[in-house]
């Protein structure tokens, strides 16, 4: 204030004559005028309602039904949990539970294919599992859409890989109707032409889109660089632009005989969690799914790990404000194995805690050089693939800042380890947060589907071990799975955006 206050008493004429001519020029200016009407058109404001009036004999709708106080202990969610296989081995779980507004949901996962019946068909599963809705041999696909929206119903197909998924969220009384229509989907589509040539524009665009986003392009180059799967090969991750090539080429006769050659129920998980008609819902399964089988075999793809050296790349993106920073590093886990609580933790404290983790309150907080910070951790259930990842959204002009904190971060976790008031606390938050998700009834059921997926059998046991060797882990074994999994020198790091624009020298303000 003071020092405003010396300057402006030393502002002359010339200065204010100077600030004038640059400033205040004819093209910047905006002009108004004020026409008087000599009968104007008002609006009238009506009086007020005599609210007394209004509310008296009123009648609410009927109250919401109320969920029950559900227990989310892993325990307590095996025995409530009916598992069961149909004939032709599809397995599902139901867990019938009192909800609120009688909601349920339900997921469906069909396994279809082999690594060398689905070599060079990324493109084609993908927009066959899209296809699904789009028209059946009794519905169009503005029917299906209208029949989902009339039951208030969220319902989705994707599908991928070796994987297609239906997901289901209404209620008790819509369940049953809605089921019928995604059942009618799975079983009876036509793939119209037109539609299907709506979707190939859809996705084009896009992708189009995605091409020039520089977290997009920041991940699809770092897991093709920490992934690099020989063309062609199923779990390939496609370039942008090859995934424009690849969808182009695919025609509507390629989707209808992916489907007629791998969509089946044998190798399908089910899982139904919420208010529903267990008979009913048996029948339409035992009907519709019970005898519906693929043509072709399945065999899960293993995945792999590929040797690990470091890399660094840079991609430039004209014109765009923010830049994408990720780091992924590939290491030998699974999510049973006995380092896996330990490492899971380690990188909980390193960034995946929120605005609480290591790499928040440095970058973020501390250094104020990224809008959003973090990192995660992955390993598969099925085989010892494990992956570390990091990311942070920020300025290109505070690159050198942002990569010097996080090599630091990332190196004083290795060399210092984890303190043991920091280890409780994170503890505690992500016993916490697994109870949430445990309570959530989406999560419980994508959680089954995916856990009946596995040939040994899972159940929520597995989360109970999780629960007790995490509350058990010491700062010591924390601090030894980070050292021994992690390593900033193998690093692949990415980094995306207009990085030109940052390196030209600022104009000075006038």
């Amino acid at each position: 204030v003071y020092l405003y206050r010396d300057n402006l008493r030393k502002v002359t004429a010339a200065d204010a004559q100077r600030v004038a001519a640059a400033y205040l020029k004819p093209s910047n200016r905006t002009v108004g005028q004020f026409e008087p009407d000599n009968k104007p058109d008002r609006s009238t404001v009506p009086a007020p309602p005599d609210v007394a009036a209004l509310v008296k004999n009123y009648k609410g709708e009927p109250a919401i039904v109320a969920g029950e106080a559900f227990d989310a202990s892993p325990a307590n969610i095996d025995t409530r949990t009916k598992l069961g296989q149909e004939k032709n081995g599809l397995k599902y779980a139901l867990l019938q539970k009192q909800t609120r507004g009688n909601s349920v949901n339900a997921e469906l996962k069909l396994r279809y294919g082999t690594e060398a019946s689905l070599t060079n068909k990324p493109a084609v599963a993908s927009l066959t599992a899209a296809m699904l809705q789009r028209g059946t041999k009794t519905r169009t696909y503005a029917q299906i859409r209208d029949a989902f929206d009339k039951a208030k119903a969220q319902v989705y197909f994707y599908g991928g890989g070796q994987t297609a998924t239906a997901g289901i969220q209404t209620d008790k009384a819509h369940l049953n109707s809605v089921l019928d229509i995604v059942l009618d989907c799975l079983r009876n589509p036509t793939f119209p032409a037109d539609e299907f040539e709506k979707i190939k524009q859809e996705r084009l665009a896009g992708l189009e889109t995605q091409k020039q986003d520089p977290q997009a392009m920041a991940f699809n180059l770092a897991t093709r660089l920490s992934e690099p799967y020989p063309k062609g090969h199923p779990l390939e991750t496609l370039s942008y632009d090859d995934q424009i090539a690849a969808i182009k080429a695919v025609k509507i006769e390629a989707v209808r005989a992916f489907y007629k050659q791998f969509y089946g129920a044998q190798n399908a998980t089910l899982a139904v969690v919420g208010s529903f008609d267990e008979p009913a819902l048996r029948q339409r399964l035992d009907k519709q799914l019970g005898t519906w089988k693929a043509s072709s075999p399945y065999a899960r793809i293993q995945q792999r790990i590929f040797p690990s050296t470091a890399q660094s790349q840079a991609l430039q993106t004209n014109d765009k404000a923010n830049a994408m920073f990720v780091t992924m590093l590939k290491y030998p886990l699974r999510d049973d194995s006995p380092d896996y609580a330990a490492l899971y933790m380690a990188n909980y404290i390193l960034g995946d805690g929120f605005l609480n983790s290591r790499l928040a309150t440095r970058i973020r907080q501390k250094e104020g050089v990224s809008y959003g910070v973090g990192s995660y951790m992955y390993a598969d259930d099925n085989d010892e693939v494990g992956n570390f990842t990091s990311y942070a959204i920020y300025n290109p002009d505070n690159s050198a800042r942002l990569e010097q904190a996080y090599k630091e971060e990332v190196e004083r976790l290795l060399k210092d380890g984890v303190t043991a008031d920091e280890l409780k606390a994170a503890k505690s938050a992500a016993l916490q947060n697994f109870q949430v998700q445990r309570s959530q009834d989406r999560n419980l059921a994508s959680t089954w589907a995916q856990y009946l997926t596995k040939a040994e059998g899972r159940t929520f046991a597995y989360d109970a071990e999780l629960d007790r060797r995490i509350a058990a882990l010491t700062p010591e074994q924390v601090s030894a799975a980070a050292k021994k999994y992690l390593d900033y020198s193998k690093l692949t790091i990415v980094k995306a955006g207009d990085f030109a624009r940052s390196a030209k020298p600022k104009a000075s303000a006038p």
